[in-house]
């Protein structure tokens, strides 16, 4: 019971992600860069040294704000609409084989140990539109993230994980 309370007070992330790594299921979570930069509809195109796999869901995010405490859903919300600026963003990720893949479904992540840095991070995180997905092992060579207008942001990282089915799929 003390471990549930611990992880409740941790963040709904970190909840989801020692649930996976308990129940034996790999999580990964690779930064594509930890400084700040620009979006711009020209893109920014990023790889890594650390190979990026797909494990069944899996999202690009960039950093809008660090230092962000947990607070009502309403307030979040207002503070991620803020700070994403009405702007509009994608990702297209480029596989072994040379496919492309779209990532234009974006939602907001609050994090209480952030992937970029070490504290609360609210991010913008862009996933495969409802029905689409990845097939599963896929290798990811390379993150292109684009915005419609400049959009500041703190970094961006790339997340996969397991999809977790219920008994009914």
């Amino acid at each position: 019971m003390v471990f549930l309370a611990l992880l409740l007070s941790t963040g709904c992330d970190r909840i989801d992600k020692e649930i996976s790594h308990m129940a034996g299921f790999g999580e990964q979570t690779v930064v594509l860069s930890s400084q700040p930069f620009e979006l711009t509809s020209q893109g920014r195109i990023f790889t890594s040294k650390e190979q990026m796999k797909v494990l069944g869901v899996s999202s690009v995010c960039v950093v809008l704000k660090t230092h962000q405490p947990m607070a009502p859903q309403s307030e979040m919300d207002r503070d991620f609409e803020s700070l994403l600026k009405g702007e509009k963003i994608s990702a297209t990720l480029t596989d072994g084989n040379g496919r492309e893949h779209s990532l234009d479904g974006v939602g907001q992540a609050w994090s209480r140990h952030g992937a970029v840095s070490s504290v609360e991070e609210i991010s913008a995180c862009l996933s495969c539109a409802c029905g689409s997905r990845i097939p599963d092992g896929t290798v990811i060579k390379s993150v292109q993230i684009k915005s419609d207008k400049p959009l500041p942001v703190l970094g961006a990282y790339w997340e996969s994980m397991p999809k977790i089915e219920g008994p009914n799929g």
